[in-house]
């Protein structure tokens, strides 16, 4: 019956149903709030028909932020709220070596309380992605689920179900509720329970000076762009030997430990390997005309900076038979300017809270754009003057 009626019904439209068995609901399956449920058998017919405005295209039993933190875990509920902040999309390997695609949301709504909403699989791929569009142009979204999962991860979080449905700006009156309410109170604040609504999107251009003034508010990545001058470059450790086998379709990565035979051995494939390959781990030292800031590179930006694999530096550092040596590659990228795209988040480490920042890209400077970048911030400063006086 599922193969039959799947692809002819779809969310928010209006059907008629004949001979459908009503009985009463399931709640080991059925989690929503109604007392029954209609099975369809053989028999049934659905019908599409008009919409029918006394009908309701969605019917929420919303729940505030502050309440849906007191729930137990695997409680499903519904909740209405303003997104504030968008990740950029990750892939996670399941247990199974599948993989799955997640944005990671922040919501605040009217308790003033804040949590994060894990969306996974196809509306990651299409949701999660209208709204990382929309955060990125700094616009104002109100999000409604539907059958949303309570769970635990590093706090109580939402998750998303195969049934749960996503609303980007749904047309209710708690919408607009809302979105007055967040525009008339919130959304030019500095209030401690949305600070992270202020946080630049991931396109911003900031100094290292601001990453060091917002480091209070953090507690989850947070993405930006800097301009930055390479200092000091760390090469005492600056790759590791790491797993090349397949697993479906993605490399493995795991690092390697040698074992008697002087063979590789992966303990996330549980194979030995006799040869392997080598993946960049950098400690970069980063400057501009705020302040200096240790990162780290791996494989993908350090191979941008230094414009060759670890592969190839390992063995310009080991390897007898070549004359060149680290240290010219090392001199050619020290002291110049370096587009930087970074992720950064504060942890704890031996009780004390440091500052955690990974270079994920590394671009040359284009200095037509780049003059055009300060042009425009000359601009705004002019009018910002003008306007005072």
């Amino acid at each position: 019956m599922a193969d039959a009626h799947y692809g002819n019904i779809d969310i928010g439209a209006t059907y008629k149903i004949s001979s459908g068995v009503v009985k009463t609901a399931n709640k080991i399956y059925n989690k929503l709030n109604s007392g029954i449920e209609i099975t369809l058998v053989p028999e049934s017919i659905v019908t599409p028909c008009e919409d029918d405005p006394s009908i309701p295209k969605n019917h929420f039993s919303l729940m505030p932020i502050n309440e849906i933190l007191k729930q137990s875990n695997n409680s499903v509920i519904d909740d209405i709220s303003v997104v504030i902040c968008v990740e950029p999309s990750s892939t996670i390997r399941r247990r199974d070596g599948t993989e799955v695609i997640r944005h990671t949301i922040k919501l605040l709504n009217l308790s003033r309380t804040t949590i994060e909403v894990m969306i996974w699989g196809a509306p990651s791929k299409k949701e999660g992605v209208q709204l990382q569009q929309k955060y990125y142009l700094q616009e104002t979204t109100i999000l409604a689920i539907k059958n949303g999962r309570v769970c635990e991860y590093n706090g109580k979080v939402l998750s998303t179900l195969s049934n749960t449905h996503l609303i980007l700006n749904p047309t209710i009156l708690e919408a607009d509720k809302l979105r007055t309410w967040f525009d008339q109170n919130v959304s030019d604040t500095h209030e401690p329970s949305v600070k992270y609504a202020s946080l630049p999107p991931p396109t911003t251009r900031m100094t290292i000076s601001d990453i060091r003034r917002q480091e209070e508010d953090m507690g989850q990545h947070h993405h930006c762009i800097l301009k930055e001058t390479t200092v000091r470059i760390k090469i005492e450790s600056f790759c590791y030997r790491a797993c090349s086998n397949q697993i479906n379709g993605n490399e493995c990565k795991k690092r390697l430990i040698q074992n008697e035979e002087l063979n590789w051995y992966c303990s996330k494939c549980e194979t030995t390997l006799i040869e392997c390959a080598y993946r960049y781990i950098v400690q970069i030292q980063l400057e501009d005309h705020t302040d200096t800031l240790w990162a780290i590179a791996f494989d993908e930006g350090a191979t941008q900076l230094l414009s060759m694999p670890a592969e190839m530096l390992y063995k310009l550092q080991f390897d007898p038979d070549v004359e060149s040596d680290t240290e010219e590659v090392i001199k050619f990228v020290l002291n110049k300017q370096y587009i930087f795209k970074l992720t950064y988040k504060k942890e704890k480490y031996n009780e004390e809270e440091r500052l955690k920042v990974t270079i994920t890209r590394v671009e040359q400077v284009d200095f037509v754009a780049e003059s055009n970048i300060l042009l425009e911030q000359i601009k705004e400063m002019h009018d910002e003057m003008g306007a005072e006086e």
